[in-house]
């Protein structure tokens, strides 16, 4: 059976909007369920920059950060997704866009059990910006990420949320 885990993210990101040369940085704070039997939901935090190439293309790196315990186990996962999003800018104040990254995720544990595992996989993103003022803007958005490609199961939809300012 498919097992899918729900990853549910409040983000501040510093970005500029539809401008090309820019530089954008982010924080955000997720919760997700861990793939492991009797898991519950834990925060994951994260990072994210990305450049403006043009008002169309922003390559960009996140990287996330959780630490979990089950039955006398501690789990650390590091997912690190460079990505790269095309924006439709429809209008100045309305921006829809796709994207797709690679992931590399890194996961080890000590406790009752030890070990740990390095995982490659994919990521795919839809969303909407939607800008309040010039530097200022509100984003929603759905990703679904895939860290071991070997193992379809390990993916999970990410419901992304983010605050943005931006300007530089």
């Amino acid at each position: 059976m498919k097992r899918l885990v729900f990853l549910g993210v409040i983000g501040i990101v510093l970005a500029s909007t539809a401008s090309a040369g820019r530089l954008g940085f982010g924080l955000g704070v997720a919760f997700f369920k861990p793939a492991e039997e009797g898991s519950s939901y834990t925060p994951m935090f994260s990072g994210n920059g990305y450049y403006w190439v043009n008002k169309h293309v922003v390559p960009s790196l996140e990287v996330g950060y959780a630490r979990y315990s089950i039955h006398d186990t501690t789990y650390n996962f590091m997912p690190i997704i460079p990505r790269v999003t095309y924006h439709f800018v429809l209008t100045k104040n309305f921006d829809p866009y796709a994207g797709l990254g690679l992931v590399y995720a890194r996961k080890w544990w000590s406790g009752a059990l030890q070990g740990n595992d390095n995982m490659w996989g994919y990521a795919g993103s839809v969303g909407l910006n939607v800008a309040a003022t010039e530097n200022f803007g509100l984003g929603l958005g759905v990703d679904y990420v895939v860290p071991d490609a070997g193992n379809f199961d390990s993916g999970y939809p990410a419901f992304r949320l983010s605050l943005g300012a931006g300007g530089f």
